[in-house]
């Protein structure tokens, strides 16, 4: 006994998708950057902000596209492979938006590319704590030997894993300073 439509379930899928985003965006980069990028030796995986707002246009564009299949129900199958494959797009460049400490080495990859940057500590030169405006966050500046720059977010996270950052500052030696200029602006 089937009583309901084909064309409703695709709204249902939609809504449904539309319900769950939430979770999704708020649970899927700890879960999946997780399990691609923590091992042993990490001791800080932190996430960009691109990375939500990438999770969020993966959703929205699933849940686009079922209602459209919802609409043109001829089309579905095509409309649902597209969206499934756009939403994937995008929910592959957020995953590989993020950025790592370790107790061996420093690696990133930057958002919308999926070169993963990978420095040892002894590569670093120097790192520079930026004291921001009122109302932002501090950052943490590492400055490597070929020119490279990482910055990252000092936030709870960064501060419960402070002592991992100072055992590797003492162990390999490299300057640390505090950049006050934005604090009086």
């Amino acid at each position: 006994m089937n009583n309901m439509e084909k064309k409703h379930v695709y709204l249902v899928y939609s809504i449904a998708t539309l319900i769950l985003l939430p979770l999704f965006i708020l649970v899927g980069p700890f879960l999946f950057q997780g399990i691609l990028f923590d091992d042993k030796t990490i001791w800080l995986l932190q996430e960009s902000t691109d990375t939500y707002w990438l999770y969020a246009v993966s959703g929205v564009l699933l849940a686009l596209f079922f209602f459209l299949a919802f609409l043109f129900v001829k089309y579905a199958k095509w409309l649902v492979g597209v969206g499934v494959i756009a939403a994937l797009f995008f929910f592959t460049l957020g995953t590989f938006s993020y950025q790592a400490l370790g107790s061996e080495s420093i690696s990133w990859s930057a958002t919308g590319t999926f070169q993963t940057n990978h420095y040892s500590w002894d590569e670093v030169q120097e790192v520079v704590l930026v004291l921001p405006k009122k109302g932002e966050k501090h950052l943490m500046v590492f400055h490597f030997n070929d020119g490279n720059r990482l910055s990252m977010v000092r936030d709870h996270k960064f501060t419960l894993q402070l002592y991992q950052f100072n055992r590797a500052r003492w162990e390999y030696d490299f300057p640390y300073n505090v950049d006050r200029t934005n604090q009086f602006n």
